[in-house]
């Protein structure tokens, strides 16, 4: 009776640890493998990396979270970049629209300095910025420039321009005109009397 009993409990024992047995066979059947496991890392990392880029902190991309050459002209807003961060030296004359500049201050100055007229027989011969000359009587003529020359500085001497040398009694003076701020008068004179003479005009402003 002792031994059935024995016989008893080692089949019920046999039959647990084959039941268990089957369990972990079944369950290493449904582990899933290593590159299963790799593959599910990969494509949560992938489908939560927009929700993650939304979540990025102000101010916490740094330049070394950057890609070389990621930020391009088309990526940067207009009127965004001070001159203070472009490195001194790098903008070259190519880099510049010339159309699109004024002039420089400086640079009025330097185009009226060259303003001159020579004048032959009343009639303009050569210029720089003079519009027109018009003789106002025996004598007497005014030279328009295409700008203000009220407050420069102006010399003129009287001569045979055709043959470029001046008579013993010729003479010229020059003043700014009460026409315009744009004109100046010169006067020409043969042994100090009014008379038409040909003449050089330059102004220096």
């Amino acid at each position: 009776m002792a031994r059935s009993r024995h016989f008893v409990a080692c089949r019920e024992v046999t039959r647990k640890n084959s039941n268990e047995g089957e369990v972990m066979r079944l369950l290493s059947k449904r582990r899933p493998s290593p590159a299963m496991v790799v593959a599910m890392i990969a494509l949560f990392v992938a489908m939560s990396g927009v929700g993650y880029a939304a979540s990025v902190a102000d101010n916490s991309v740094g330049t070394k979270a950057l890609k070389s050459r990621a930020v391009t002209g088309d990526k940067i807003a207009k009127n965004t970049i001070l001159g203070s961060r472009i490195i001194n030296g790098t903008i070259k004359g190519k880099d510049i629209n010339l159309a699109t500049m004024g002039t420089v201050p400086s640079a009025t100055i330097a185009n009226t300095a060259g303003s001159y007229a020579v004048v032959n027989n009343g009639v303009l011969l050569r210029n720089r910025n003079v519009v027109s000359v018009t003789q106002l009587s025996v004598g007497n003529y005014q030279v328009t420039f295409n700008q203000n020359v009220s407050q420069c500085a102006y010399v003129a001497s009287a001569g045979n321009v055709a043959v470029g040398n001046t008579g013993n009694d010729d003479s010229a003076v020059v003043r700014p005109s009460g026409n315009s701020a744009n004109a100046v008068t010169v006067s020409t004179f043969a042994a100090g009397a009014a008379a038409n003479r040909d003449f050089y005009l330059v102004v220096l402003c």
